[in-house]
């Protein structure tokens, strides 16, 4: 378990090491904790991961950081009040991190499509440390291949997080 001076610690060198804006830093770390939480959830195989911040977990965060993490949800209706809740259930799973997550809001963001698609806001806490974040929910993407298990390895932990994810093929596609 890892308390706020130590991740700071950690954060500040990474970021020193590897040139990196220590904030980016903070939110790859803080999207690692809530992915942690999903794969622990019985909502594990509904959220499939893409976009830059699987991109980053595939070549490493030195080549590449995101402000948001984006998704695909399988399998279930994607309403917002619905959603809200999911987040809700999501976040009261426990990985002793000492880290704790609260939503803060959602706003349609594919109007244009005809599958909907949401973005979550929400801030992570560890500590008197807050962090703002943003996971894009989208529904309705065909995934060729198929989904695959994906082993996210962890920044400052010696340990996967298995997660539901796009293949380097779809996502370079």
């Amino acid at each position: 378990m890892i308390n706020a001076d130590k991740l700071n610690h950690l954060i500040r060198n990474k970021s020193k090491k590897n040139n990196l804006d220590a904030e980016l830093v903070y939110r790859n770390y803080m999207f690692e904790r809530f992915l942690e939480i999903i794969s622990k959830s019985k909502y594990k195989n509904n959220f499939i991961v893409k976009g830059s911040f699987l991109i980053g977990s595939m070549i490493g965060i030195e080549n590449r950081v995101t402000k948001d993490i984006d998704t695909t949800l399988r399998n279930l209706i994607i309403e917002k009040q619905k959603l809200i809740d999911i987040f809700n259930e999501i976040s009261n799973v426990e990985c002793n991190d000492n880290v704790h997550f609260e939503f803060s809001g959602i706003e349609e963001i594919r109007e244009q499509f005809d599958y909907p698609g949401y973005g979550i806001s929400f801030d992570a806490m560890l500590q008197k440390t807050r962090i703002h974040l943003k996971m894009d929910v989208s529904s309705g993407d065909i995934i060729v291949p198929d989904a695959i298990d994906y082993n996210h390895k962890c920044m400052f932990e010696d340990k996967i997080i298995q997660i539901k994810s796009y293949s380097l093929e779809t996502v370079l596609a």
